[in-house]
């Protein structure tokens, strides 16, 4: 819960600037004159003009959270480890630098997975 408070607060950065489509704008005003529900403004419109603020936050938070070691290893008392700890350890404790290396790399490869994966799927939805 500290690692993902202290993470929430890089967040609202880039939000703002996508943030230009506000629910006053034309299209919103239009679409309620339709006769669009609130919520059907906030699917249709309002969250597709955000997506990309929402997406640069999300990958925002996540990578600074991929580096909490020190967090988790004040709150946890050593007991809870995150994959960043497990990389340290094995460098300093064990002196194991190919497992830690390789731990490394699967952390990049599920890193860029999951920045692939994120931007296909924006992809496909803007594109739709």
């Amino acid at each position: 819960m500290a690692s993902t408070t202290s993470s929430l607060r890089i967040e609202p950065g880039p939000l703002p600037i996508e943030m230009t489509g506000s629910p006053s704008s034309p299209c919103s005003t239009t679409a309620r004159g339709l006769g669009a529900s609130s919520a059907r403004i906030l699917t249709t419109i309002y969250l597709p003009l955000t997506l990309r603020g929402i997406v640069a936050g999300v990958t925002l938070v996540f990578v600074v959270s991929l580096g909490f070691y020190i967090t988790p290893a004040l709150l946890g008392g050593g007991k809870v480890m995150m994959y960043a700890m497990v990389i340290e350890q094995q460098v300093r404790e064990f002196l194991a630098w190919n497992f830690a290396g390789a731990l490394s790399v699967i952390l990049l490869a599920v890193t860029l997975a999951m920045f692939w994966l994120l931007n296909q799927g924006v992809a496909r939805h803007l594109k739709d």
